[in-house]
């Protein structure tokens, strides 16, 4: 079986247990989103807002140091 596929199945294969978990943890937050949907619903905000601020974290931190890189080689040219 040389299909493009076949990484990404024996990935998946290899680590099955990541999808489990995740499965469980879908289940168990969907779980006390029906029991208390504010607190759910609250618990969700804050996590996308954290990783929010993660992401604009990294993405400015990249765009930093490409900055600097670019600085120093035009820098290097003259």
């Amino acid at each position: 079986m040389n299909t493009p596929l076949s990484p990404v199945v024996s990935l998946i294969g290899r680590s099955w247990w990541v999808l489990l978990l995740y499965g469980i943890v879908a289940v168990v937050f969907g779980l006390i989103a029906i029991a208390r949907p504010l607190a759910a619903a609250t618990a969700l905000a804050w996590a996308i807002g954290v990783m929010a601020l993660v992401w604009i974290g990294v993405g400015s931190l990249i765009y930093g140091v490409l900055q600097i890189v670019v600085g120093w080689r035009v820098c290097r040219l003259r």
